[in-house]
């Protein structure tokens, strides 16, 4: 729930093209989960979905295996998720057109490495319309210096 918090925090400070990348151990649909166990509780999901859309976040294309979690059990209580991923803001997927997400093998870890590929080209938005500024009125919160010194 925090992490949530924070993600629309962070959307509301720029307008600038954003990506969340990593761990969010949490599924966006049903089909990203895999099991013979019974599925997570919605109201989790229903939880981070509309963080998703407040922050309007596009899910980035995969390559690969589908899921990138596994709790390394043999069947019938195998559980496979995919709670790694990409998320962007669409000025971001215009930035990077070309733009994929690997999910490559790991032996270290119950997680697949993710791996995003830029593509070869670059695409330039252009100048933004609003300049981002220093509000010195941030400093109130006192999500700011965690931010930043987390950054």
């Amino acid at each position: 729930m925090e992490s949530w918090n924070l993600m629309r925090l962070l959307s509301g400070l720029s307008d600038l093209p954003t990506l969340f990348m990593g761990d969010f151990n949490e599924i966006l649909n049903n089909n990203e989960y895999a099991s013979q166990r019974p599925l997570r509780l919605n109201w989790q999901m229903e939880q981070f979905h509309p963080v998703v859309l407040h922050c309007g976040l596009i899910d980035i294309r995969y390559n690969g295996y589908q899921f990138t979690w596994c709790n390394n059990f043999i069947l019938p209580n195998s559980t496979r998720t995919r709670i790694d991923k990409a998320l962007a803001t669409r000025d971001w997927k215009n930035m990077f057109p070309r733009e994929s997400l690997m999910h490559l093998s790991s032996n270290h870890s119950d997680h697949l490495t993710i791996h995003l590929v830029l593509g070869d080209q670059i695409k330039q938005v252009g100048p933004s319309k609003k300049r981002f500024r220093f509000e010195e009125g941030w400093c109130l919160f006192d999500e700011s210096k965690t931010i930043v010194q987390q950054a």
